[in-house]
């Protein structure tokens, strides 16, 4: 009887000892799941915050939903500091719409803006001195001014009856036309480096000048300046055959009546470039892009040409004994 009591005993001690050790794991099963689950919670917050911020910074803005764009007369740069609670701290330094400072070599004008002489004095009495300035830079551009040049000549006479003596003028690029050759450089550079077609030139030199100008005097300014410089495009030539080393390529455009009947067919224009002894780029135009093109442009030069592999090339290349280079 004894030992079955001591039996019982130990049982039950086993018992409430394995009780006791079920009602700690299930506090610490308990306690574990409720960290998880705020965890969990602390994560989905945090990737809440991380897309927000990224959308914030990488992405376009509405003006209306977005309260953090700076005003448009801030400085070029600013700090942009987003804090979400005492955890994250992200800081975006961005700069203001991609401005840059302007080039150095545009002319700057300096206008100060001063406060008066009675803005100086101090309330203590004093007059206050100048610490420092503070300089802000703005685009500025002068609007064309339209003139007219007045060439005066002065006929000098003696009562004697001898012939009157009249003063010469200075030579002008094209006689017996109204233009100068400051507005020929002017029409040709809207023309041709501003894609600006001479009738809508006419049209505003008409509408904000009052000039009477028309498409047609304009074209036949450019085709007389252009035949003027016939003699400097011998001697642009003559400099870049000198070379030992040309650079040579075509290209494609559209001339107006290039073709009959066909006004879709590809012109040509064909570039000669000189690498050493003088650095002239020649423009050689036709309405083809045959070898007499590649001939007409290079013939008499006899150093190292350098082109792509179209086979225009080959025979001003073997007639005037060419080096030929790959690109």
């Amino acid at each position: 009887m004894k030992t079955e009591l001591i039996d019982i005993e130990k049982l039950q001690e086993i018992i409430i000892n394995q009780a006791q050790e079920s009602s700690v794991q299930k506090e610490q099963i308990t306690t574990q799941e409720k960290r998880i689950q705020t965890q969990q919670i602390e994560i989905n917050h945090l990737k809440e915050k991380i897309d927000y911020l990224i959308r914030q910074h990488f992405t376009s803005k509405s003006e209306k939903l977005n309260p953090n764009q700076p005003t448009l007369f801030e400085d070029n740069e600013e700090s942009i500091e987003v804090v979400e609670d005492e955890e994250i701290e992200i800081t975006f330094k961005r700069k203001r719409g991609g401005r840059t400072s302007p080039p150095t070599d545009i002319p700057r004008v300096r206008v100060e803006h001063d406060i008066s002489d009675d803005e100086k004095i101090c309330s203590c009495g004093d007059t206050m001195h100048k610490i420092k300035e503070l300089v802000s830079e703005q685009y500025d551009i002068v609007p064309a001014k339209f003139q007219v040049i007045q060439n005066v000549r002065f006929v000098y006479g003696c009562r004697c009856g001898e012939k009157p003596s009249t003063t010469a003028l200075a030579p002008f690029i094209l006689p017996k036309t109204q233009v100068t050759a400051s507005f020929l450089a002017t029409i040709a550079v809207q023309k041709f480096e501003d894609a600006l077609p001479l009738y809508r030139q006419a049209k505003i030199y008409k509408n904000r000048f009052g000039a009477p100008f028309n498409d047609t005097t304009l074209s036949n300014w450019m085709i007389k300046a252009s035949e003027k410089l016939k003699h400097f495009k011998e001697k642009l030539k003559e400099r870049l055959l000198e070379n030992e080393y040309i650079q040579a390529d075509e290209t494609t455009l559209q001339v107006v009546n290039a073709h009959k009947g066909k006004a879709t067919k590809k012109s040509y224009i064909w570039l000669g470039v000189g690498m050493d002894k003088y650095k002239i780029v020649y423009m050689h135009y036709a309405n083809n892009r045959s070898a007499v093109a590649a001939t007409a442009l290079l013939e008499g030069f006899s150093g190292f040409l350098q082109t792509d592999g179209y086979a225009g090339y080959n025979d001003v290349v073997k007639t005037n004994d060419m080096t030929h280079l790959a690109c």
